[in-house]
């Protein structure tokens, strides 16, 4: 390392030089991070309402993924002493984004990445992800009475710890929104009608010769696409 040798040696690590080198990489780290998140978010929030156009959802084995039929107050329908059931369609058409709260952590713990809430009432969450390399994330939970274990984005333990963060953070003062969000995920959980994805972006570095003929990177990346995943939310895939 430079601030070994020669006049950087004398002061150590404090050489102002140094120092300032230090500062100007954790400016630029701080900032590709930003960047790199913000490609992720945008990504998703552009392949979330390209993928959920009203299209049915349908599991591994090419069934549809079916939800309690509502009535007009959001009620499940009976027939027969059993929810009706009807195909789920998430539609993110004229659908409201809702924004995360003002109360929730900034670097984006405890928290979904975006929450959609369609013209019908149904729910869709989606996870971000700057890249296809990403790993989905993990998170510890805590279940009364018995050992801690992790669990993965896109389960149903996943979803319920983040909840139950969510209504934590909806008892403080002036946060009640958060915990009504919550409270109505959670009831639409019950009715199959909330829709879990992740949508990873899919960045490609660009290259250009140089005059000697040497393969450069042009730091000018380019989009190429992204990955998806629908999960599976049913009380079959709670874990």
């Amino acid at each position: 390392m430079e601030k070994l040798h020669g006049r950087f040696k004398e002061n150590g690590p404090n050489h102002p030089l140094v120092e300032a080198a230090e500062q100007d990489y954790r400016r630029t780290h701080t900032d590709a991070t930003d960047l790199s998140e913000d490609f992720g978010e945008e990504t998703a929030r552009i392949g979330a309402r390209f993928e959920f156009n009203g299209d049915v959802i349908r599991d591994n084995d090419g069934n549809p993924r079916m939800r309690h039929e509502v009535d007009a107050d959001g009620e499940t329908v009976y027939e027969n002493g059993k929810p009706k059931l009807t195909e789920l369609r998430p539609n993110l058409e004229g659908a409201t984004e809702i924004p995360p709260s003002r109360s929730a952590p900034k670097n984006g713990n405890d928290q979904f990445d975006q929450i959609y809430r369609t013209v019908d009432g149904d729910i869709a969450i989606v996870e971000a992800k700057s890249s296809t390399r990403t790993d989905r994330g993990e998170r510890e939970v805590k279940p009364p009475g018995r050992d801690p274990r992790l669990v993965s984005q896109g389960t149903r333990a996943y979803l319920g710890d983040i909840l139950r963060a969510m209504e934590d953070r909806g008892k403080k003062p002036g946060n009640i929104q958060e915990r009504l969000l919550s409270q109505e995920t959670r009831d639409k959980l019950r009715q199959n009608r909330v829709t879990c994805a992740v949508f990873k972006g899919n960045p490609v570095d660009t290259y250009m010769k140089d005059a000697n003929g040497d393969r450069q990177w042009t730091g000018d990346p380019t989009a190429n696409g992204y990955d998806h995943r629908i999960f599976d939310l049913s009380e079959k895939k709670a874990s």
